[in-house]
């Protein structure tokens, strides 16, 4: 679910938010090393500048979020791979929770990342990357205890 705004609100310098919903994205379990991806639709045209996300997690995951123009996503063909780009997180600490409780938050604000949705679908494509290292804790849990949250800041153009 994103904020929109009608045709004469979108201009250069305007900026829009996108989230993405953790009752029904990434909403699996996530073993180290793998990826989920989603489309996340909303998207107020087909080009955006990505100027920052932030992240909320229940669990303490080393995250790294990822970039695609398509919804193929990491295709094995270099010709028709889509990757245009990541920002990896890193392990959120103590600090990254309000009073060592509840969520974990982390955000990144000068990402200025160029995107193109090449589907032409007005969606964001993006993955997550659990980079935790293999063992206990190392792996995201399905559902409401595993959830993950992702809001986009992004200026259409």
């Amino acid at each position: 679910m994103g904020v929109s705004f009608n045709d004469n609100d979108i201009h250069a310098g305007r900026v829009a938010i996108l989230s993405t919903n953790p009752e029904t994205n990434f909403t699996g379990a996530l073993n180290p090393g793998t990826v989920a991806n989603e489309n996340i639709t909303g998207l107020i045209g087909n080009r955006a500048i990505i100027q920052g996300v932030s992240i909320q997690s229940a669990e303490q995951i080393d995250w790294k979020v990822m970039f695609w123009s398509k919804d193929i996503f990491d295709d094995p063909v270099q010709a028709t791979d889509s990757y245009i780009g990541s920002h990896r997180f890193g392990t959120p600490q103590a600090v990254d929770r309000i009073a060592a409780a509840n969520q974990y938050r982390q955000n990144v604000d000068d990402l200025n990342l160029l995107y193109q949705d090449d589907d032409g679908s007005n969606e964001l494509h993006v993955g997550i990357q659990n980079l935790n290292a293999s063992g206990a804790g190392g792996t995201k849990s399905a559902g409401t205890p595993g959830f993950v949250k992702l809001t986009f800041k992004y200026e259409p153009r």
